[in-house]
């Protein structure tokens, strides 16, 4: 159980620096990641550390960006009852 708590660390840290490399690319000009990018990440577990990101570095807070952080959030409350669901589990047997 352990090592799932390590991955959902390291994998929240890696959708912070994609956040914070996004905000950098955006500044000088250069190709930027898609938002395709972002919600496979947090498909795997880094919603709030994409979403801790975008708050923190004030990066994509436009209307057309409110769709993707919906979609962001919904995956992080999915990730929430997940982790719940299944420390329940652990714990029953």
């Amino acid at each position: 159980m352990k090592y799932f708590y390590y991955y959902l660390i390291f994998i929240n840290i890696t959708g912070f620096v994609a956040v914070l490399s996004d905000k950098i690319r955006a500044r000088f000009s250069w190709k930027r990641l898609n938002s395709k990018k972002f919600l496979f990440t947090s498909f795997l577990g880094a919603g709030v550390g994409i979403l801790l990101g975008m708050h923190l570095l004030k990066h994509m807070n436009g209307e057309d960006m409110a769709y993707a952080r919906r979609i962001i959030f919904n995956m992080c409350i999915a990730w929430a009852i997940g982790t719940m669901l299944l420390y329940s589990y652990m714990l029953i047997k």
